[in-house]
């Protein structure tokens, strides 16, 4: 409202009544009168708590399966095995 412009897809973050954070994807989008003067705001929320977490463990889990990595004195060979193709 303050600046008459409109926020589009912004991430941003609340605390519920609980104190736990709770993800938002936000648009505010400001009205306007005849003369262009902000009278309202028109905006809504998505929640996307959930996808927020997900992310934060997928990088949880690279960091400890880069920490493994790079901690082996081995060497790691990884197969990517594909069916041998039938000779019917």
């Amino acid at each position: 409202m303050r600046t008459g412009q409109p926020l589009i897809n912004r991430e941003e973050y609340i605390l519920d009544e609980k104190g736990d954070r709770q993800w938002l994807w936000t648009t505010k989008v400001p009205l306007r009168d005849e003369q262009g003067r902000v009278t309202g705001l028109v905006g809504i929320n998505r929640d996307i708590t959930e996808r927020k977490l997900a992310e934060e463990s997928l990088r949880e889990s690279e960091s400890r399966l880069s920490a493994i990595l790079d901690s082996i004195q081995t060497g790691v060979v990884i197969l990517d095995p594909k069916p041998i193709p039938s000779s019917t």
